[in-house]
Parts: C-alpha cells; sequence; structure tokens
C-alpha cells in the first residue's frame, strides 16, 4: 500500500492541521503517516497557545517516517520555526525522487500565530517543492509583491517557481469581470483554472490543509500536478456541501467523500482565457455509433466504408499536411466520400479546411482546441469530439459540451508520441462516468485481446488505429470488432 507522509500541527478543534489532512484519504487505498511540527490549543474561533514541537523530536519522527518502504508523497503544512525548516528542507533534499506539496501557512483560521519562517528558509525549502498552495494573503506574504489583478498574480507565482518549485496552485482568484471563484494552477508554460463547487458564503475550516493533502494523496497514486488538483477540487466541493456551521462566518466538516462525487468535480479552463459567448455543438446522429476507425488516407476510407461503418476519423500526420491545397483536396474528397455511405466524418485538427468542405465533424487534441475558434466550428454545425489524458483535461471538455469525448490512451500505443501515461481501464471506467450524457469513445492500444475489458467501462464507441490497420485482413478484423462492439453498446 502506497503512503502519504502528513507534516503539519495539531489543531485541538479537530478543524484543522493533521486531523484535517487525514480526512482527505479515507478511502483505504493509502496509508498516511503523520509528523507533527507544533500543538496548538484552538477551538474554531480563537487559539490560546502554540507550543513548537522540539528539534530532536521532529527529527525523530522524520527517521521514523522515512524508514523502508517511504512515502510516495509529502505534505507540508505549519513549520514553526526556521529550526524546523533546515531539518525537513534536509530530508527533501535526500528524497528528491518524492512529490512534495507545501501549504504555507503560518496562522490559523481561528486567529492565532502558528510560526514564522524566514526568507532564506523559504528559499531553501522552495527548490524541493513540487508545488506550492498558497492562498492570496500568503503568495503576497511570501513574494512581497502585489496581487490584485490576473496579471501581478500570475506574476508572483513565476517568482516563485523563479525559486525552484515546479508549479504554484493560488488559492481563491475571482476571474476577471465576474464573481465566480476559481483556484488557478500556474505552470512554467501554461495555467489551469479550476472552478469552486458548492461554495457557500462562510469559511470551512482547514480547508487549505484539506486541499493540500488531498492533492499529495493524489500525486502518491501517480495522477499528474494538473489532475491531482482537479481531484483535490472535488473533494474541498464535497468537505463544502457537508459542512456544519459554527457561525455566520465558520463551519467545519467531519467527513470527505472519498472518491469525489461526479457532480463535485470542478469546471476547468486553460490558459489565460477572456470570457467566451457560450456555445452548442450538434450531437451525434448515433450517439453510440460503435468502432471508430482512425485511418491517414483516402485509399483507407474506400477500404472501410462499404463495411457499415458509421463513425471514422481523418488523421493527417503534420508531414503529409504541409502541401495546403493538397491537404484541401483531401478532406474535400474524404467528405464527398462518406456522404456516400451516410459515415460520420471527423478531420482530425484541421477545422478549417472541415468547415470549408461541410465535413460532418471535427476532432481536437487539447494544444488544437486552445487555438480554434469554437465559436465558429459550432455555428458552421459541425460536429466537435476532443481528446482528453485526464481528470483536468476531461473536465475542460466537459465545460465546453462537445458532441463527444475521447479517453485515453488506454493502453500503450505506437500511432504517435503521447503527452501522458496509459490510464487503464479503471481510470476510463471512472472517466466514461465523469462525463455523463456526453457520448463517449476510448482509445488507445485497442485490440481484440483488451476489447471486451474496454467494452466493460460502459464507453459507447471504440476507435481503433493499428489493430485494423496493422492487421493481415483489414476488413475481416474491421468487421468482427464492429460486431463485438456493436452488441456491447447497443
Amino acid at each position: 500500500m502506497k503512503t502519504v507522509l502528513l507534516i503539519g500541527g495539531i489543531d485541538s478543534s479537530g478543524g484543522a492541521g493533521l486531523a484535517q489532512d487525514v480526512r482527505a484519504n479515507c478511502d483505504g487505498q493509502l496509508h498516511t503517516v503523520t509528523v507533527c511540527t507544533l500543538v496548538s490549543a484552538q477551538s474554531h474561533t480563537t487559539t490560546n497557545g502554540v507550543v513548537a514541537v522540539p528539534s530532536d523530536l521532529l527529527e525523530q519522527q522524520l527517521i521514523c517516517a522515512f524508514s523502508p518502504p517511504g512515502p510516495q508523497a509529502i505534505k507540508i503544512g505549519a513549520l514553526a520555526n526556521d529550526e524546523q525548516g533546515a531539518i525537513v528542507t534536509r530530508y527533501l533534499r535526500d528524497n528528491p525522487a518524492i512529490p512534495v506539496v507545501w501549504d504555507p501557512i503560518q496562522s490559523s483560521s481561528s486567529g492565532g500565530v502558528l510560526g514564522a519562517l524566514s526568507f532564506d528558509s523559504i528559499c531553501s525549502l522552495l527548490p524541493h517543492i513540487t508545488l506550492l498552495t498558497p492562498n492570496l494573503d500568503e503568495l503576497k506574504g511570501l513574494t512581497g509583491l502585489p496581487v490584485n489583478t490576473d496579471k501581478q498574480q500570475w506574476q508572483a507565482a513565476h517568482n516563485l517557481m523563479g525559486f525552484g518549485c515546479q508549479h504554484v496552485l493560488v488559492k481563491g482568484g475571482h476571474r476577471h469581470g465576474s464573481n465566480e471563484m476559481f483556484d488557478i494552477l500556474y505552470q512554467h508554460e501554461t495555467c489551469w483554472h479550476y472552478k469552486h463547487k458548492h461554495r457557500q458564503p462562510f469559511s470551512l475550516r482547514g480547508s487549505g490543509c484539506l486541499l493540500a493533502s488531498a492533492i499529495a494523496d493524489a500525486l502518491a497514486r501517480n495522477y499528474p500536478v494538473e489532475d491531482a488538483v482537479c481531484i483535490a477540487e472535488a473533494k474541498i466541493a464535497g468537505a463544502y456541501r457537508l459542512a456544519h456551521q459554527v457561525d455566520d462566518q465558520k463551519a467545519v466538516t467531519s467527513y470527505v467523500p472519498c472518491p469525489p462525487a461526479l457532480d463535485d468535480f470542478p469546471a476547468v479552463y486553460r490558459g489565460f482565457f477572456a470570457t467566451k459567448p457560450a456555445v452548442t455543438f450538434a450531437p451525434l446522429h448515433h450517439k453510440s455509433p460503435g468502432l471508430y476507425p482512425v485511418v491517414h488516407s483516402i485509399e483507407w476510407l474506400a477500404r472501410l466504408l462499404p463495411l457499415g461503418i458509421r463513425i471514422i476519423q481523418l488523421r493527417i500526420k503534420a508531414s503529409a499536411a504541409s502541401h495546403t491545397a493538397q491537404l484541401s483536396k483531401t478532406i474535400k474528397q474524404a467528405v464527398a466520400l462518406c456522404a456516400r455511405y451516410s459515415t460520420q466524418l471527423f478531420i482530425n485538427d484541421h477545422w478549417q479546411l472541415a468547415m470549408e468542405h461541410g465535413a460532418y465533424g471535427v476532432h481536437l487534441g487539447q494544444e488544437d482546441l486552445s487555438k480554434a475558434n469554437t465559436e465558429h466550428i459550432a455555428q458552421a454545425g459541425l460536429r466537435l469530439g476532443v481528446s482528453t489524458h485526464g481528470y483536468a483535461e476531461l473536465c475542460r471538455a466537459i465545460a465546453l459540451k462537445p458532441s463527444y469525448i475521447a479517453l485515453g490512451h488506454v493502453y500503450p500505443t505506437r500511432t504517435k508520441k503521447m503527452p501522458s501515461s496509459p490510464q487503464g481501464p479503471a481510470r476510463l471506467k471512472a472517466y466514461a462516468a465523469l462525463c455523463g450524457d456526453i457520448p463517449t469513445v476510448a482509445i488507445g492500444g485497442i485490440n481484440s485481446d483488451n476489447l471486451d475489458e474496454v467494452l466493460a467501462c460502459n464507453v459507447n464507441s471504440v476507435a481503433v488505429v493499428t489493430a485494423i490497420t496493422e492487421s493481415a485482413n483489414p476488413e475481416a478484423t474491421a468487421l468482427m470488432l464492429q460486431k463485438r462492439i456493436n452488441h456491447a453498446t447497443s
């Protein structure tokens, strides 16, 4: 069983600190190990005293925590002083492969000061931090920079990344021009906005502890940072939904849904976005179209369409698409050929040419989705399919409400270099459930041997590439796969 190490203080009220940290994982799939840095005498509204754990006792706790097999992820909360910071930094330096989440809390939500770290201690810690999770006040305190605008928050977050931490999650931001609340994950090349759900007009005690610990839990399960944040945001939403108010300003929770409820996952937006008008994409004619071949040429279309294929994708690789005139001619031919067989044709990436020639739909990857004009695609009546590779991309796609969502890659694949690890059938099933009424397509490394495992995940369609194109008898293989998929999805 994998282990998460939780480093932080004890809150005698049980509303924050290590007590809240442990609640982030209650599904029995991870073991939690705790290292106490301080003991505080707190109620939900006041702090009566704080005592730092002696350095030698902190050291002994860390020796036990890092004994074999050791943790797969670490969450750090309150550190009482620079001496504690130096000890923890040493252990992080000696274990560089372990992801670390630091919630840089120095004061309690009940009003007390928990500790203080100098600038030098902070600078020593940051190079060993995978993800830093400050709120706006903490972001300002850590950097000394103003954080009143989107640009200022971006600059402050990148200032911290310049000191060595890999990612910064700024909690409690507002989307420009609206009252919507977001947590914003800043990365070197982009950022992710996670829209809050179920947030109430009160403060939830220990929400920062819970969020950081839930992220560490997901990192221990080998989720990438953006997905780990997405899962943690859903847990926070569940905690808010189940919270009990202490007074008009504060509430507490004693239970966090694990795994999160489907309705608790956030809406996700990627990049520095402007408000876009809501668009509606036309639905598929066949919600469960069955076998979904992905091919790269007119010749393959001509071979497969007579078999009664209801949906197909033309994916022309970049090297073959360099000549615009030839690409346009190919897409025009493909549209005409698929119309003859009443097959739903999706063009991969080339959305302008798909619109120009009246294709049934366009399929976009995550990078192309950031560049494409989705409003024009919807207004032209084209269907939209979107590739996803994890929770963050999936929640981003769900917010867009496309005609279908592709979920993958399920197994290792040789068709192209993938930005993520294989997801496997367990995650595929969870992703499909999260999509609700939006049709789903499983893709990546699927063949006759693992097809039944994929179909058991309740997807609407299965995309296949090399299982057909590298088969000794492509037509016979396609017919066999089509029959099995139709039987399972009808």
